[in-house]
């Protein structure tokens, strides 16, 4: 449901689609609720695309949710470098890129860790 509504207002690749779709059918499944303290769920994921959201409206949004999907990461210098600030912010405590998209992770008692996957 989630995904269907960002889908109407931005148009993914297949390959994003696909990523987007695992992450949130795994984190929204309710063994890994019932399994995981402090656990995802579908009203605490956004969605944020570096063309057209600024460092500071991700930022303002922190205290809303835990897992933030950041689209377009490397798709200029400008976004790489806003990438890489957001990643060092210490309010998020786990990162992962997927080279054009990333996640940002809120997560209580875990050490701050970056990831990058290609796939």
């Amino acid at each position: 449901m989630l995904f269907e509504n960002w889908k109407k207002e931005v148009s993914f690749d297949p390959r994003k689609e696909k990523i987007i779709n695992r992450a949130l059918t795994y984190f929204n499944n309710s063994s890994f609720s019932s399994e995981h303290e402090n656990a995802f769920s579908s009203n605490k994921t956004t969605y944020f695309s570096l063309k057209n959201s600024s460092l500071e409206d991700i930022l303002d949004a922190k205290n809303e949710f835990s897992f933030y999907i950041i689209d377009h990461i490397n798709n200029s210098f400008e976004a790489k470098n806003r990438w890489q600030q957001l990643k060092a912010k210490a309010a998020f405590d786990v990162s992962i890129d997927f080279y054009n998209i990333g996640f940002l992770f809120i997560k209580n008692g875990q050490a701050k860790e970056d990831f990058c996957i290609r796939i």
